[in-house]
């Protein structure tokens, strides 16, 4: 199946998220905060904005229809609430009301008023006066016109939505070509799934082929002024971008489902292009995709997982605006992107994003070395981040989730790098669950999880690429 937004079962709480805000807001200097005057204007400038959920269902067969069991299943495309609006707005030059919208959802999804008012329990009297008002708005006569106009344009920019994926193909393509130049490239594959995967393809065409499980923030790996010594390593490194990051799709389903969903499509790229014992290395909140890979193709060489995410109490472990980001992210992931929309407002400089991260990894030595030094480093972060929020929310409900019983018990060719100074790892618990007696575990005390993306992967390679 084919997603153009995240199916989102939980409904948008205003409340829930404002808090949530005021709490994230904290990882700002003082003086870049926002007032309260102006969060609650984000929070209620628009009904069908970023909060806001529900929309309509499109199937193979083109009709409509509204979110239930299995329904998802058999859908192609999906249109929110808030592009049913816009399109209304836009052919007829009005603005109906929240429930005028509702029964015009419940009617392209092919309702009769009868059947609309006895389900809602609002007469049936009730409908007919809010179906005339959407006819009297859009200055027509018969509502079957109203829903053939509306259908169809509700269709084409569904069609129109497809079009994302080559925006986000040009997106990840740009990012690669920019940090890599010549030595980067970017496949746009189709599985036979009918799912778009994209690959971040670094170093020499010919080089041994590893492929990188990305973490959160940079999905992508290594870092540019690494590139050069791919050529003489002959390294090559395939990077499968994860749904939500980049401006791809995300898929449906909850945190682990999609990369369940992501797992399958990487491990039918690994057969296709004969990389089913390519090693593995996955970075941080990659351990969940690398993992999920295993169980679908096991037959990898090596697989080494740096900094795995390990929050078992986030209260206690990470500072109280990460606790409040991850819980948001379990309970509604529309409610987490909205949120990181706002968050992305005012860190888009390089100084207060780098202000607020030394509050995560203050504790970090490492950790704060690359976030002081590394301008290019932190501005691709920021890039990366502001057009990945559904990916990003994807993994801050991850953040959460238990990795260790994904380990596979017959395991032999999985080591673990844990970093001392990780302020997302509780190594020491994360070691004591982990029974495999052929998992081999270490860790090192010079870095922690951001500075994990430099150095120690890439002795890692050198010791892959012999």
């Amino acid at each position: 199946m084919n997603s153009f937004e995240t199916f989102e079962p939980v409904r948008f709480d205003r409340s829930l998220t404002r808090e949530t805000l005021d709490t994230l807001m904290t990882i700002l200097p003082a003086e870049s905060r926002l007032s309260p005057e102006i969060l609650n204007s984000w929070l209620t400038e628009d009904l069908y904005g970023a909060g806001a959920t529900g929309g309509l269902l499109l199937d193979n067969e083109g009709c409509f229809m509204e979110s239930s069991p299995g329904a998802e299943a058999r859908a192609i495309g999906f249109i929110s609430d808030e592009q049913l609006l816009r399109i209304f707005q836009q052919r007829f030059a009005n603005t109906p009301t929240p429930a005028e919208m509702s029964l015009l959802k419940s009617l392209l999804a092919n309702r009769t008023l009868r059947e609309i008012s006895a389900e809602t329990g609002a007469t049936y009297e009730t409908r007919r006066t809010q179906s005339k008002a959407l006819l009297t708005k859009s200055g027509l006569s018969r509502q079957s016109e109203l829903l053939t106009i509306m259908s169809a344009l509700a269709a084409t920019n569904i069609s129109a939505r497809r079009k994302d994926t080559a925006d986000a193909g040009r997106t990840a393509d740009e990012i690669s070509r920019g940090l890599f130049g010549d030595a980067g490239r970017l496949h746009n594959l189709t599985m036979s799934s009918g799912r778009k995967l994209f690959v971040m393809d670094v170093g020499p065409s010919g080089g041994r082929p590893i492929i990188v499980m990305h973490s959160t923030y940079l999905p992508f790996f290594p870092m540019p002024d690494q590139v050069e010594d791919f050529a003489r390593l002959n390294v090559r490194l395939l990077t499968p971008v994860k749904p939500g990051f980049l401006g791809t799709p995300a898929h449906a389903g909850d945190a682990l489902d999609n990369m369940e969903t992501f797992a399958r499509d990487v491990a039918d790229f690994a057969k296709t292009f004969n990389l089913s014992e390519a090693p593995v290395i996955a970075h941080s909140i990659g351990v969940f995709a690398a993992l999920k890979l295993l169980a679908h193709s096991p037959s990898h060489s090596n697989i080494v997982l740096f900094s795995p995410t390990y929050i078992d109490k986030p209260h206690e472990q990470v500072p109280g605006f990460m606790s409040e980001a991850i819980g948001l992210a379990r309970k509604s992931t529309r409610a987490m992107i909205g949120a990181l929309g706002l968050l992305a407002r005012v860190l888009n400089l390089v100084e207060p994003f780098r202000e607020g991260f030394r509050k995560i990894y203050a504790d970090s030595p490492p950790d704060l070395a690359i976030l002081n030094t590394q301008d290019r480093a932190v501005r691709e972060v920021i890039r990366t981040a502001t057009q990945s929020f559904p990916g990003l929310a994807n993994d801050h409900a991850l953040m959460q989730a238990d990795w260790i019983p994904l380990i596979p018990n017959d395991a032999v060719n999985i080591k673990i790098v844990f970093g001392a100074h990780d302020p997302h790892c509780d190594f020491r618990s994360a070691m004591s669950r982990i029974e495999n007696a052929f998992v081999r575990t270490e860790v090192v005390e010079d870095f922690g999880q951001v500075s994990s993306m430099f150095e120690p992967e890439f002795t890692t390679l050198q010791a892959l690429a012999r």
